[in-house]
């Protein structure tokens, strides 16, 4: 079988991102903060319900904490302890509280303390140093896993895992958000530092770098007993992550349709907010100037509390991280907010020298509690939820989810043909652009075959089967994929790229999956333009499958059957599942998918045959 050809002369490059990047251009401006207390009084309420709403929080603040200590470090002049408390009901989470002797025993203020993206939560040093700075200068510290991470990772021990990509973002089918998961999580640990009567429940600070500094934007907006929080190189704002490369714990569901990250800065005021970022640091989401402009317009409001001085923005000469000067500044900023000493400026570090993360462990391999819950174990727990309630979401229900409408051609540019390959563009009344390749036969059936990672991905076996079959062949690069994608170098690029859209349209509040159902439903009016009452013989793969698989229950014809390859038959995580960051993209990720009734329900709907062949767990 030879090369499959282009439909297009030349391939696009970042248009695709780029035009989304034009769209939260666009809603940045319009989500400008109001100047006057008067209007922000007015917009914070609304603001506040509806990102409360998107990230899925709600926090039961007289749940029973069942704290359990589980071993104890003596550092000198203040103690490890090595907890569990819970959260939601029969979740718990495990955490490092430090404390601190002396000074008549209390009650000290106290600092939720934060991890980002370092697997090993808090166990990793880089997490510890933290506590072991603060709890030396009179501060109680409490460290928590985020889910995910640390001991709440898949596997025991001290490996932890990367919480992020189709692993964190697979929370979203069963209805919830990682962002939402931790800010629950976060919230909760403040009620446990309040409950503890060594802690001074008026002075709680919170910091954290990275996704730590991103869930410490968070947990100070939405919980006003944060009276002091310092993110760190983790502010920027909602646009610059639109073809950035920010992770799905910082993603919100239809965010640039609330606000922007101005309106989480500005949330906190009049509360003390220190937004640190770092000169050097790679991360175009992160970049100081992107943090100034979230800054600027939180100050209207700030300004409008009389409140000027509790927000400030400094930048460090460094790169991406908590490094000692931005410690020291850390100490300083929460001594003047916490303490009531000093004026805010670096305070001199104390000496510490960290654990392993052996040696602050919680659970030996082997021992973890099955309260301690993974995402895979959440997500089963909340999937076998609604496999009993047995929903039956109807097709105009999964367009809603997917934010699609059945999808009409107005344009068919039929161009040169290369062989009896018909090159064909596809416009519909949204502007969208597909290339078709068509092979037409007169054998009253078509095929249609598509991967994820465009044509060129296909199987030279399946091509091969498909000319010889004597059937008509509609081919097609989904968006995004193929001839829309940009060539990159490396491994399996089409994952990386499409993270990217899905994170992107996520914001947007569109969604990947949603992009390539209407390709497949503009696939399938082709071909009743072109071969009318043809049958339809879809063959698909992976990610692709799935959209087909919706798309066939959308279109609700009877002559179409699906043969879908290596694809899920349910979007609920396997609860012992290996790593399928490289094999599934975030399309797979889809709000609300699994209460709607899963891949099971789309199946029931679809009028003809749909066989999986080798499915694959997600």
């Amino acid at each position: 079988m030879p090369e499959l050809p282009n439909v297009w002369n030349e391939p696009f490059q970042q248009e695709l991102i780029d035009g989304l990047r034009r769209e939260a251009a666009f809603r940045f401006r319009k989500h400008q903060l109001p100047e006057t207390l008067e209007a922000w009084k007015k917009r914070r309420p609304v603001l506040r319900r509806k990102f409360l709403e998107a990230m899925k929080v709600t926090v039961d603040h007289q749940l029973p904490l069942e704290m359990s200590v589980h071993g104890e470090i003596d550092r000198g002049n203040y103690v490890i302890r090595k907890i569990t408390f819970q959260t939601r009901p029969g979740i718990h989470t495990v955490a490092a509280l430090y404390i601190p002797k002396g000074q008549g025993d209390g009650p000290f203020p106290a600092i939720l303390n934060l991890h980002g993206h370092w697997p090993n939560g808090h166990l990793a040093p880089n997490i510890q140093k933290r506590g072991h700075i603060f709890a030396q200068r009179g501060y109680v510290v409490l460290s928590p896993d985020a889910i995910g991470a640390g001991e709440r990772a898949r596997e025991e021990g001290a490996k932890g895992e990367y919480h992020g990509g189709v692993l964190g973002g697979c929370l979203m089918n069963v209805d919830e958000t990682l962002i939402g998961c931790q800010l629950i999580d976060n919230m909760r640990a403040v009620d446990l530092l309040e409950s503890l009567p060594f802690v001074d429940r008026k002075n709680i600070g919170c910091t954290g770098a990275s996704g730590g500094g991103n869930q410490t934007m968070y947990t100070a907006a939405f919980d006003e007993r944060i009276k002091a929080a310092m993110p760190v190189v983790s502010a920027g704002s909602f646009q610059s992550y639109i073809g950035g490369c920010n992770c799905i714990c910082e993603v919100i569901p239809g965010g640039l349709d609330i606000g922007e990250e101005s309106a989480i800065l500005a949330l906190t005021a009049p509360r003390a907010l220190c937004v640190a970022n770092a000169f050097h640091d790679p991360c175009p989401a992160f970049f100081p100037k992107e943090a100034a402009r979230s800054v600027s317009e939180a100050r209207k409001v700030y300004r409008a509390y009389n409140a000027n001085a509790a927000l400030s923005s400094p930048v460090f000469n460094t790169t991406h991280g908590f490094w000692p000067e931005i410690q020291s500044h850390a100490l300083g900023f929460f001594d003047f907010y916490l303490k009531k000493k000093g004026n805010g400026l670096p305070a001199e570090l104390p000496e510490y020298t960290t654990l392993t993360p052996e040696e602050m462990l919680t659970f030996p391999v082997g021992t973890r509690p099955a309260k301690v819950m993974t995402i895979p174990r959440f997500i089963r727990q909340k999937g076998a939820m609604y496999a009993e309630q047995k929903t039956a979401g109807t097709p105009a229900e999964l367009q809603k989810i997917l934010r699609i409408g059945k999808k009409k051609i107005v344009q068919d540019l039929d161009h040169a043909a290369l062989g009896e390959w018909e090159k064909h563009t596809i416009e519909d009344e949204s502007g969208r652009l597909l290339p078709f390749l068509f092979l037409r036969r007169d054998s009253g059936k078509c095929r249609i075959l598509v991967s994820p990672a465009g044509k060129k991905d296909l199987p030279g076996a399946l091509l091969d089967e498909a000319v010889a079959s004597g059937e008509s062949i509609l081919i097609f690069d989904q968006w995004g994929t193929g001839e829309y994608a940009p060539q990159a170098e490396g491994y399996e690029p089409h994952i990386r790229q499409h993270h990217n859209f899905a994170r992107a349209l996520l914001w947007l509040n569109r969604r990947l999956m949603g992009e390539w159902t209407a390709d497949w439903l503009l696939a399938f009016a082709f071909i009743r333009k072109e071969l009318k009452n043809a049958d339809i013989f879809v063959q698909a793969y992976r990610d692709s499958a799935v959209a087909a698989l919706f798309a066939a229950a959308i279109a609700q014809d009877s002559r179409i059957r699906l043969q879908l390859h290596d694809a899920p038959q349910t979007l609920v995580m396997a609860e012992n599942s290996p790593d399928i960051t490289h094999y599934f993209t975030l399309a797979m990720c889809i709000p609300g998918i699994v209460p709607w009734g899963d891949l099971a329900r789309a199946q029931e709907l679809v009028p003809g045959e749909v066989r999986f062949i080798a499915p694959h767990s997600i």
